[in-house]
C-alpha cells in the first residue's frame, strides 16, 4: 500500500477535476488529523485520498463506497482501510467509525460542499433559492 498506487486508482476511476481536488484536500486532513491523533499518516492520507474514488462510477448508495471496497480489497489493501472507507457512508449502518473517522467525516462534508459543489460567493454557481440547499452557511448546487 502506497500512495502513488492509491492515486493511480483515484486517476483511473476518476475524471473530475473538482472531485479529484475534493479527495486531495481530504487526504491532506487526515494525514494532520492523523499526526495530532499520533496514528499512521501514510495510511490515514491513503484513506482519505481514496475514499470517494468509486464514486463516479457508483453514485448511489450502497454501491458507493461498496464497489471501491471490492476493488481495494482486490488490490491488497488492508481491511481498516477499506472499513474506514465505508464507515464514512452514514447508511452502512454495519461499518460504524471508529479512530479518526468522527473527523474524517466532518472535513469530508466541508470539503465537498466546497470543492464538488463550489460556493456561490467564488462565482462558480449559481445563487441557491431553496433553503434546504445551505448547508453549514456554504452553498450547494441543487
Amino acid at each position: 500500500m502506497n500512495r502513488n498506487d492509491a492515486f493511480a486508482l483515484v486517476c483511473q476511476y476518476t475524471q473530475s477535476d473538482s472531485l479529484r481536488k475534493h479527495m486531495l484536500a481530504v487526504e491532506a486532513a487526515m494525514r494532520a488529523y492523523a499526526r495530532k491523533f499520533g496514528d499512521d499518516e501514510d495510511k490515514w492520507g491513503i484513506v482519505g485520498l481514496l475514499h470517494d474514488f468509486d464514486y463516479e462510477r457508483w453514485p448511489n448508495p450502497p454501491d458507493h463506497p461498496l464497489k471501491g471496497a471490492e476493488i481495494l480489497a482486490q488490490h491488497g489493501y488492508p481491511e481498516d482501510v477499506f472499513y474506514a472507507i465505508k464507515s464514512h457512508a452514514d447508511y452502512l449502518t454495519d461499518y460504524p467509525r471508529r479512530s479518526v473517522t468522527p473527523c474524517f467525516d466532518r472535513f469530508d462534508m466541508c470539503m465537498q460542499d466546497v470543492l464538488v459543489h463550489p460556493p456561490a460567493y467564488l462565482g462558480q454557481a449559481e445563487e441557491p433559492t431553496d433553503p434546504a440547499t445551505i448547508t453549514l452557511g456554504i452553498h450547494k448546487n441543487p
